[in-house]
């Protein structure tokens, strides 16, 4: 090959490249640990507020023979990252809520339940799920609710909120879907 062949080529190359990065559109980076946005989502989901929800909150409350709060302290999952017990920010924030609930009803105890993914061995994630679970009795307890009224089990994957995780089409999907059973599920008694 001859030397201006050469160059010619490395300039095309060159110019390809730059048009390639420059030409399309960058999905955005994200620093989010894997797990966390499906995580996030499935908390919005939930979570949405508005009138609607509000409503509907009110209407199965009655039909459950609870309060609207009683309701909501128990439909307030936390969630977890992928083989995580620690207890991120916005679980803090709705545990907060739960210490609030439980020092204006001090007549009421509270089951805390660990919940894990399918991925695993029924007994690690009947470890994981404890340690899910007493890790969210011990930041009750730390805000100040006495430890004879916060009871804990682990349910491993047994009781899952969403079926069939492995069956989804794509990872994305399939993560979305464990991030809604990595959680700790709260029952009054």
């Amino acid at each position: 090959m001859t030397r201006w062949f050469k160059l010619a080529l490395f300039a095309l190359l060159a110019a390809a490249l730059i048009m390639g990065t420059f030409a399309c559109a960058k999905k955005p980076v994200s620093t989010a640990r894997p797990g966390e946005e499906a995580r996030a989502r499935a908390v919005e989901e939930k979570m949405a507020p508005g009138p609607e929800r509000e409503a509907m909150l009110e209407a199965r409350a009655r039909e459950l023979g609870m309060t609207s709060a009683e309701l909501t302290f128990e439909e307030e999952d936390i969630f977890f990252g992928f083989d995580r017990y620690d207890l991120t920010a916005d679980a803090k924030e709705i545990l907060y809520a739960k210490v609030a609930f439980l020092n204006e009803n001090t007549g009421k105890r509270a089951l805390i339940e660990g919940h894990c993914d399918e991925r695993g061995s029924n007994e690690y994630n009947l470890a994981l799920g404890e340690r899910r679970a007493s890790s969210t009795r011990d930041y009750l307890i730390e805000q100040g609710i006495s430890p004879t009224r916060i009871d804990t089990i682990s349910w491993g994957e047994e009781r899952p909120q969403e079926l069939d995780c492995s069956k989804r089409a794509t990872y994305d999907e399939r993560e979305e879907c464990w991030a809604k059973n990595r959680r700790a599920h709260f029952s009054l008694r």
